[in-house]
């Protein structure tokens, strides 16, 4: 059986059991990620950090770092948009 079927019938979330990415996006001013492979690049009006689908980029005004741990982080500021973008280094 393979780990998708297994997780399938386990009724586990997919991002769970995987390293795929989980974006909440709480109104305008509060995002969390969950499954990050680290922070890219960080100023008050852009913040890129690695996953395993890609680079995700947050844009933004007042971007900050809330909270942060190996699996998770939380961005407090005003969002004006998040993407995948390709990584061209």
């Amino acid at each position: 059986m393979d780990k998708n079927k297994v997780i399938e019938a386990l009724n586990i979330p997919k991002e769970a059991a995987t390293s795929i990415p989980n974006i909440i996006i709480k109104g305008q001013e509060e995002i969390m990620i969950e499954n990050h492979k680290g922070i890219k690049y960080l100023s008050d009006t852009r913040i890129e950090f690695n996953s395993s689908v890609g680079l995700i980029r947050v844009d933004g005004k007042d971007l900050e770092i809330k909270y942060i741990s190996s699996l998770t982080i939380v961005l407090n500021g005003t969002f004006k948009g998040i993407r995948y973008v390709e990584d061209k280094e």
